[in-house]
């Protein structure tokens, strides 16, 4: 909160990035937008009740958000995202959705790929095969449910493909 107002954002959204490091914790970055990912449309929403892109939006057209008084809002509940990810190939066939989505506390599993998709091990978020998200009163419960659901989903890649070969023989790409 002290970093934004520092940088002198008094209206609208702001977010930041912060690790925490062995020296204590960084900032990585601040900037005057929603997080991105699932972050201001899932997650938060979802464990605080408060639609971030909903109360960014009246912001945007100079009508006044329903949480003005607090700069921060607290947690009611825990929202954990995990992603399921992939070496390079093209996937044979998916296992385990089923049970992915049955798993306890999932609230949402986002696909982004299927039979016949080319994937690679990720570089950035886009890249990633799918995200799981959950959602529980309890921190662990909401953790074990999506680390539980992610390890359901099984990507089967095609045999005899180039990518995946030179993957697994230690070939870099450029």
């Amino acid at each position: 909160t002290k970093a934004v107002h520092a940088l002198g954002l008094s209206s609208g959204v702001a977010k930041g990035d912060i690790k925490y490091t062995e020296k204590g914790p960084m900032i990585g970055e601040i900037a005057g937008r929603l997080s991105g990912g699932y972050m201001s449309g899932w997650t938060f929403p979802y464990s605080s009740d408060v639609n971030l892109t909903k109360e960014a939006m009246k912001i945007a057209l100079g009508q006044v958000p329903e949480s003005t008084e607090n700069d921060e809002v607290p947690s009611l509940k825990f929202s954990h995202e995990r992603a399921f990810i992939s070496i390079p190939g093209k996937i044979k066939s998916i296992y385990g959705q089923d049970n992915a989505i049955a798993a306890p506390f999932v609230k949402n599993i986002f696909f982004r790929v299927k039979n016949g998709t080319a994937v690679d091990f990720p570089r950035n978020n886009v890249e990633k095969c799918g995200n799981v998200i959950t959602l529980s009163e309890n921190r662990g419960l909401a953790l074990w449910g999506a680390e539980s659901a992610v390890s359901q989903i099984v990507l089967r890649l095609e045999k005899e493909n180039k990518a995946t070969e030179d993957y697994l023989a230690g070939i870099e790409l450029p």
